[in-house]
């Protein structure tokens, strides 16, 4: 007896998901967006133990992990696995984070006169796992040690001339600039020191009192040496008013003065001379 079956099943077939966790990041800070990206399936991160804050089921994910940690920078591995019925594919991507770079100051500002071309540069100094680096952004300069906080520009150009320093750790970074302006002498033609506060004593604009030693001797019409200043050897610098060494006021009329800078730095002496006049009303 011969028999015949005939009829059909119903099979379904499901995709193999493919898991694309996207490529491996470097990122500044405790923070990133994923990217994976979604295939067949539903999809899923696994976070190591440091992540603090974030979605797993998106695949874009924004993740935060604990900041407080001792090294320059941190990597971790984050996996993210698709599900489609019982088939399963799961890829990682490595994430390093990197510490952010905090408070730096690549100085004053200043404003200053340099005849040897020739200027120090303090700027914060960066941390054990941190790097520097000083660059020109306008004017000119050559840097004695360019990776070094304290360093020595030379061949500056007369005018303003600006510097950037950048600290760096892996790919976080800050910078500030200086301005340094160059500027010619300037020595008013007179001083009235009658208490107005306009023109009371004799400043002398462009002077580095900190990194020149700087001489001024005031003469009178009789060729005698009324009054001198110096910041040699420690002492401060007290601009003229028109007294003597002895705290006297000076008769008015025609002074001279005689100044002297110079470089320790170079060695370079510069003298300038030139009358004066002092008139108090």
């Amino acid at each position: 007896m011969a028999t015949s079956l005939t009829g059909a099943r119903k099979a379904t077939v499901y995709r193999v998901p493919v898991a694309n966790a996207g490529p491996d990041v470097e990122v500044c800070g405790p923070g990133v967006t994923l990217a994976a990206v979604p295939g067949d399936g539903t999809g899923l991160w696994y976070f190591p133990p440091q992540v603090l804050q974030s979605e797993p089921t998106a695949y874009n994910t924004t993740v935060k992990i604990d900041s407080a940690f001792s090294t320059p920078g941190v990597a971790y591995k984050f996996y993210w696995e698709e599900k489609n019925w019982l088939c399963v594919d799961k890829d990682s991507v490595t994430v390093t984070f990197y510490k952010r770079v905090n408070g730096i100051d690549a100085g004053r500002d200043t404003s200053l006169m340099t005849f040897d071309y020739l200027i120090p540069l303090k700027a914060s100094s960066p941390l054990s796992h941190e790097t520097g680096e000083w660059s020109v952004i306008s004017g000119s300069g050559d840097f004695d040690n360019i990776h070094s906080n304290e360093t020595f520009v030379r061949n500056i150009a007369l005018g303003l001339n600006t510097y950037k320093w950048t600290v760096e750790n892996g790919i976080c970074r800050l910078e500030d600039l200086i301005n340094v302006n160059v500027i010619s002498l300037v020595i008013p033609g007179g001083i009235s020191p009658n208490g107005d506060n306009i023109n009371d004593s004799l400043i002398i604009n462009g002077l580095d009192l900190a990194n020149q030693i700087i001489e001024l001797t005031i003469v009178n019409g009789a060729g005698t040496a009324v009054y001198s200043t110096s910041n040699r050897d420690g002492n401060r610098w007290q601009n003229w008013d028109g007294k003597n060494a002895s705290g006297i006021e000076l008769p008015e009329g025609t002074y001279y003065y005689m100044l002297k800078v110079t470089s320790p730095k170079t060695g370079l002496v510069v003298p300038k001379s030139g009358f004066i006049v002092l008139k108090r009303n």
